[in-house]
């Protein structure tokens, strides 16, 4: 797995939350292998930090778009992330 913190040279969208990536903003550019198809992504820094902790949680080895999730799927998010999943949750809501 690999993921390289970057500055965006043109837009990007977010694939934990839908949202776009400015350019010039700050976003994780990342890659690995699932199931021997390649898998690559790009997130707000903010929604990888919270899209690790929900994968570290819930064991899978990936995690889908926040707008699949419920938040009381495979785990209860604990109170200061359960406020950070539905903040981002509201930016994708906003970008739609």
């Amino acid at each position: 797995m690999r993921k390289t913190e970057r500055t965006a040279r043109k837009r990007h969208v977010c694939d934990f939350c839908q949202a776009d990536i400015a350019i010039g903003e700050r976003y994780i550019d990342g890659f690995h292998i699932y199931d021997g198809d390649p898998c690559p992504w790009q997130a707000h820094l903010d929604c990888q930090v919270l899209a690790d902790w929900m994968a570290n949680e819930s064991g899978e080895p990936g995690v889908p778009p926040f707008s699949d999730w419920e938040p009381d799927d495979d785990f209860a998010l604990v109170p200061e992330k359960r406020i950070e999943f539905d903040r981002l949750v509201a930016r994708a809501a906003a970008a739609t």
